[in-house]
């Protein structure tokens, strides 16, 4: 199976109740909003890239998309806030989002995986020093349970 990588390049908190998230500007000439895009409900991490990457198929094609380091943040205030995130396929003419699919399942495997980043050497050093700083809201959660 082919596949592909796609980066977001920010999330923009909607309401209470979602997050959209943008893939980098140049991202939308490349994809087909109309195929049919589904979360596998998976989460991977790229140590060496610094990623956090969610598995999408789409057209039995495996689809990365990926949170560069800049976004961890901002993906833990999301997932404290509960919020549901969406992934803009295409968009109007204003920039504004027009098709989304959900990220399935995202926060749990969130949780899991920064759960399995925390103190794992095998996620290397600079990863585990990351979790520790860009995921504090996380890790009180985790700590509670």
């Amino acid at each position: 199976m082919h596949q592909t990588q796609f980066t977001i390049q920010h999330i923009e908190e909607k309401n209470d109740f979602f997050a959209l998230c943008f893939f980098e500007e140049q991202t939308y000439e490349k994809i087909d909003p109309q195929a049919e895009w589904i979360p596998l409900k998976r989460l991977l991490v790229n140590s060496d890239q610094q990623q956090i990457i969610y598995m999408m198929d789409v057209e039995g094609e495996w689809v990365h998309i990926c949170f560069p380091l800049h976004l961890w943040r901002k993906l833990d205030r999301v997932m404290m806030k509960d919020q549901d995130l969406m992934l803009v396929l295409s968009k109007t003419e204003a920039g504004e989002a027009h098709r989304t699919v959900p990220f399935k399942n995202f926060r749990q495997e969130c949780l899991e995986l920064v759960g399995n980043m925390r103190d794992n050497a095998n996620y290397g050093e600079t990863i585990v020093e990351m979790v520790e700083e860009v995921f504090p809201e996380t890790l009180r959660t985790l700590d509670q349970n």
